[in-house]
């Protein structure tokens, strides 16, 4: 005879949550508390990374920072910049690399669900050599 063991889950449930706040309780990410900015920098033409020697600028009505990665091997495609709690909002997206033309990208938003959560913001920028 065999015996199977069912294990069974309960959640609470919060009146005006989303789908994310389970997420976050049973610690399946599909956001986080952080704001985060993701950028796959690229040749426009080539298509070759360019993430070392870039730097990515964020900026918003009341927040701004900026990153550099200095030194980045060829198989790291993005970068990122990460701020918890940062406030929600419209936020403009700079990167700069040397030798090539500034890229810009307006109107991006962070947006934060009932619970806190924010969703990364993804964005590719094919930079155009100057």
């Amino acid at each position: 005879m065999w015996y199977r063991t069912v294990v069974v889950v309960a959640l609470p449930f919060v009146a005006g949550c989303t789908i994310d706040c389970l997420h976050v309780a049973t610690g399946v990410f599909a956001g986080s508390s952080y704001g985060t900015f993701v950028v796959t920098v690229r040749d426009g033409v080539t298509g070759r990374s360019l993430v070392s020697g870039s730097t990515l600028v964020v900026r918003g009505s009341t927040w701004a920072d900026s990153v550099t990665y200095e030194s980045v091997p060829p198989t790291v495609t993005s970068i990122s910049l990460s701020e918890e709690q940062l406030p929600p909002g419209t936020y403009a997206i700079e990167v700069r690399h040397p030798g090539y033309q500034t890229w810009t990208y307006g109107g991006v938003s962070i947006l934060y669900s009932s619970c806190g959560v924010a969703r990364p913001v993804y964005l590719t920028a094919d930079l155009t050599e100057e």
